[in-house]
């Protein structure tokens, strides 16, 4: 089945109960409130608003930190519903000795994308505002695995997509003149100051099929941001260490 993921990376506290509250009015407000929920595969629970706060909130141990081992706390949840087929995948950590990337994940087929094309942008962009997002993208998978390679977001930029958000740190590493001279099929200004870029008019079609735009748009960018692909084909389980900015939480801790 041909699929979809929109990522979302924020450094804020994804773990208080009000962002919670309002990520679920999200998904209601979208009509992708989901049915089951669970903190892994396969999920059993049936889906209440009262019931995902609390896994959403619930605290555990979480975080290693080299040479200290275990400290800090951590949680995670899934949630999905069958129709419109959607799911989301959470995970927040809180530590006190190292900076952790929170993440939301919306994983998403592309018959669902076609019909809720509107409600999945309006979802990424309300999500970004909700959590003080710092970077995100929406993609096809096909690009998304052909530009992998091994690290996380503090060591190597993904790669570049259909839609890409760029926060202010990334607008500061990159510059805001670098990233508007490239020629985007479109650029969006958030009324937080983030940038929405689009690479293309669809994800489903020319990205897929050549990695022309994507290349373009990472030698534009700085090359040394993003992962070498053929040195990830020759080791793929090196870790690719890029320029990349240093990302500094705010939370407290």
């Amino acid at each position: 089945m041909s699929r979809m993921l929109a990522t979302i990376f924020t450094l804020d506290s994804l773990e208080v109960k009000q962002v919670a509250e309002n990520f679920f009015k999200l998904l209601e407000r979208q009509q992708f409130s989901p049915q089951k929920i669970g903190e892994y595969e396969p999920l059993k629970l049936d889906y209440t608003l009262e019931g995902a706060v609390n896994m959403w909130t619930q605290e555990g141990d979480g975080c290693y930190v080299e040479g200290i081992g275990m400290t800090g706390k951590a949680g995670g949840m899934i949630g999905k519903t069958k129709e419109p087929q959607f799911r989301f995948d959470m995970n927040w950590w809180r530590c006190p000795h190292k900076t952790y990337v929170n993440y939301i994940d919306f994983h998403f087929p592309i018959k669902t994308f076609k019909k809720y094309k509107v409600n999945i942008e309006s979802l990424f962009m309300e999500t970004i505002s909700l959590t003080k997002a710092i970077y995100g993208y929406i993609t096809h998978y096909v690009p998304l695995d052909r530009q992998h390679v091994t690290g996380t977001l503090e060591t190597r930029m993904p790669g570049v997509f259909w839609c890409n958000y760029f926060g202010q740190q990334y607008i500061k590493f990159f510059t805001e003149e670098k990233i508007l001279s490239f020629p985007w099929y479109k650029i969006e200004r958030l009324d937080n100051g983030g940038i929405m870029a689009y690479l293309a008019s669809e994800p489903d079609k020319e990205l897929v099929k050549s990695d022309v735009l994507e290349n373009q748009a990472k030698a534009h960018l700085g090359k040394d941001a993003f992962g070498d692909i053929e040195m990830y084909k020759a080791n793929p389980d090196e870790l690719q260490v890029r320029n990349v900015p240093r990302l500094m939480t705010n939370q407290v801790i």
